[in-house]
């Protein structure tokens, strides 16, 4: 599987909610959880057969850094999780989701 198609693959497999955006300089797989927080996925341009992938949750209540027209402070990093491969990524992404998609709004 080419770089690129890898990304692009594992972007549908995860559902329309995600999408490919440039983040920091690199292709990341980017889906809004809600209006205070976000998620990115790096690594999956990888040239590992296995990549090993980083999801990072971030408040994005003050700013995000995907949309140039509201940069008002950086996001804040709420977590980091690391995952080795496609399978292990998709297995575990829900119970984030799940995990942060009230964040801000139950307070």
């Amino acid at each position: 599987m080419k770089r690129k198609r890898r990304i692009d693959t594992l972007t549908e497999d995860l559902g329309e909610e995600y999408s490919i955006r440039m983040i920091d300089g690199a292709d990341c797989i980017y889906r809004k959880i809600n209006s205070y927080c976000d998620i990115e996925i790096s690594g999956a341009l990888s040239r590992k057969r296995v990549p090993e992938m980083m999801v990072c949750v971030w408040d994005i209540s003050l700013g995000d850094a995907v949309n140039p027209d509201n940069l008002l402070m950086r996001p804040l990093s709420l977590e980091y999780f690391w995952f080795q491969g496609f399978e292990e990524l998709k297995k575990e992404l829900p119970g984030i989701i799940e995990k942060y998609k009230n964040y801000k709004q139950e307070k």
